[in-house]
């Protein structure tokens, strides 16, 4: 969390030197994405990652990529946490709830709006979305069957399939 009268973080001390971080959801969204994919080694992501994130990407492309993500996603949940959301299978999802609740074109602000803000403006999405419908769906419990809820449980159950996150490879794992 960052206080309001402060800034967005924009830089980051790496290799003994101030540097200059790209600061936007694209760049950010895309490294992230690239740190996943698991058909390169890990050296090829870090690479990659480390050139989207910095304008002038330090040689320590894992040193680089570790302070840079450490400035703009937090700590705060655990391994345990169900992921209810993914930003790249709820994508167009995101784009339509940012489009309805705050009139923000994501495609056209995908270099100007800082993924600070992004994340923010994300976790603040009211009620009354698609998106935030699904994710109701995902999290709600089965209720224990009964006489009575049959049909409503099948229902829930049939809606959680459809709507399921994709598992990736490590959570296969």
């Amino acid at each position: 969390m960052i206080p309001l009268y402060e800034k967005w973080p924009s830089r980051v001390f790496v290799e003994g030197k101030n540097r200059r971080l790209r600061t936007d959801f694209a760049s950010v969204l895309h490294a992230l994405d690239v740190l996943k994919n698991e058909e390169f080694s890990a050296q090829e992501r870090a690479a990659a990652a480390n050139t989207l994130l910095y304008h002038r990407p330090p040689k320590n492309a894992a040193e680089g990529v570790e302070r840079a993500l450490a400035v703009f996603i937090s700590e705060q949940k655990n391994a345990s946490d169900v992921r209810t959301m993914d930003l790249l299978q709820d994508s167009d999802l995101i784009y339509a709830a940012f489009w309805q609740s705050y009139g923000i074109d994501l495609k056209r602000e995908r270099k100007r709006l800082h993924f600070c803000a992004f994340l923010a403006l994300l976790d603040g999405l009211p009620d009354g979305t698609r998106l935030s419908d699904i994710v109701q769906i995902r999290t709600a419990e089965i209720p224990a069957p009964n006489k009575n809820n049959a049909q409503s449980r099948a229902k829930l159950l049939q809606m959680k399939t459809r709507y399921a996150l994709k598992q990736t490879e490590k959570e296969r794992r």
